[in-house]
């Protein structure tokens, strides 16, 4: 089956009062300093840059693409008809199986967001960015997560689809997540408050993931030794984040009173949709 269509192939100008400047073509990756954001070869021994540099660099971004940048979204001019570009994505496909594909989508608008990663590609590509190019999913949406068995016999929750896998804006792959979030919870008769609260749970997951994950090995990736109180300052931290997010589990006994009534009954209309 040939590649299905992506980001990439995504040709078009900017719409109108849109920054240009937040976008990064792969040009500029060898300017911003990391190993796996460069043209190059990869180079084992080249080093990261300081926390410091980091930080600064971090804060620079922030201020060339503000967070509100990203809270709303106009159609381009020019935008690709997605009926079309949902046929031309097609091309290559097992024709006879081609039917099957477009009634499955044709199903609701949910299963029509979910196969139709190219057209949404295509208006991400539109979108203002931060600049850092990392390693993302293509298609992130809530159906491509499920569980898997560790060789440790756990259980743990993962994407369980990555065959759009590309090099690409962070962005893109939490805008499709959360919009998929939106869509079902809207297929499934939440109201917008209760959408909102799904969707803004979802955002706090990830960010809590990304802060999780960023200490895991943070100081010894970068000095290549281990410093006991930095290591226990780090431990302290997550294990308050952690306390945080147990406590949020105990809807009416914990210390933070949120409801989780939303994720609940879209937990419960997802699973009767399941196969």
């Amino acid at each position: 089956m040939a590649k299905k269509s992506s980001a990439a192939s995504t040709t078009a100008t900017e719409p109108p009062n849109q920054p240009t400047e937040t976008t990064a073509a792969p040009r500029d990756l060898e300017s911003l300093g990391e190993f796996w954001q460069t043209t190059a070869p990869y180079d084992p021994q080249r080093p990261l840059d300081s926390r410091e540099t980091r930080f600064e660099l971090g804060k620079t971004l922030r201020v060339q693409t503000p967070r509100e940048a990203h809270a709303t979204w106009t159609p381009a001019v020019d935008r690709a008809d997605p009926v079309a570009t949902v046929l031309a994505s097609n091309v290559g496909r097992e024709e006879s199986l081609i039917p099957l594909r477009m009634g499955r989508m044709a199903e609701s608008p949910f299963a029509f967001l979910c196969g139709a990663c190219a057209v949404m590609a295509g208006d991400l590509a539109r979108t203002p960015i931060s600049g850092p190019q990392v390693v993302i999913d293509g298609d992130a949406h809530i159906n491509n997560f499920g569980l898997y068995g560790t060789p440790q016999r756990d259980v743990v929750v993962d994407i369980n689809d990555i065959d759009e896998a590309t090099i690409g804006p962070w962005e893109w792959d939490l805008k499709r997540l959360v919009a998929s979030v939106n869509v079902a919870g809207r297929e499934n008769g939440l109201d917008a408050e209760e959408r909102h609260s799904a969707v803004m749970r979802c955002v706090s997951g990830y960010s809590m993931n990304a802060l999780r994950l960023a200490g895991v090995g943070y100081q010894f990736g970068l000095t290549g030794s281990r410093d006991f109180a930095i290591s226990f300052c780090l431990v302290l931290a997550f294990s308050i984040v952690i306390a945080l997010i147990a406590d949020l589990d105990r809807v009416s006994e914990g210390t933070l009173q949120v409801s989780q009534q939303p994720m609940i009954e879209l937990d419960r209309k997802l699973g009767a949709l399941a196969p």
